[in-house]
């Protein structure tokens, strides 16, 4: 994971899943700031990653 910037934390707000449930911040958030997970790198890191994650993992990050 790196650190977030600024940018990471702006552009999601104008995600219409994010109006549509804001609750999904926090899924597009870690999309854009986990660099690798396992066998995946960067850009295969993406929503569908992070929801497929167990609470108790999300929660962890």
């Amino acid at each position: 994971m790196r650190l977030a910037t600024a940018r990471d934390e702006l552009l999601p707000l104008h995600d219409d899943r994010i109006r549509a449930n804001p609750a999904y911040l926090t899924v597009v958030f870690l999309a854009r700031v986990i660099a690798s997970l396992g066998s995946l790198q960067g850009d295969e890191v993406g929503a569908h990653v992070v929801e497929s994650l167990y609470a108790s993992d999300l929660a962890f990050l």
